[in-house]
């Protein structure tokens, strides 16, 4: 007499799921005066904690109120970051690789954070302003 073949009552293991691109977002992102993509504003202490972790992307932009200094601890893909002054003028723009800290800008108020390359084809830079609409 052979013995009944063992059977599971596990689940199957899940397949892991992709984790979702953030964005876009339900404002337009005004670069010198062109709107040049949809952007996300943080303003609440949870946002601006949360930002971008568990995003596989960005769609957009988001940029984070009452902010100077980002991290990229958590993430999977890098960020470019532009720190904007009170005037929403840029005054620095740095590209972050996954699990790396910028320096605390002491005149940036907020920061604007995008894909590698977005900042280029929207023209921004030092000294560009940037605006919602």
């Amino acid at each position: 007499m052979t013995p009944a073949p063992i059977t599971s009552l596990a689940a199957p293991p899940a397949t892991p799921r992709a984790a979702p691109v953030f964005g876009p977002g339900p404002q337009t992102l005004v670069v010198d005066g062109l709107a040049v993509a949809a952007v996300a504003v943080a303003r609440s202490r949870s946002e601006r904690r949360t930002g971008l972790l568990g995003s596989s992307g960005v769609d957009g932009a988001l940029w984070i109120t009452r902010c100077g200094a980002v991290h990229t601890v958590g993430m999977t893909y890098p960020l470019e970051v532009a720190f904007l002054d009170r005037r929403g003028r840029c005054t620095a723009v740095r590209t972050l690789a996954p699990g790396r800290w910028s320096r605390p800008r002491l005149r940036a108020r907020s920061t604007l954070e995008a894909e590698v390359g977005s900042f280029a084809a929207w023209g921004l830079g030092p000294g560009s302003v940037v605006g919602t609409a």
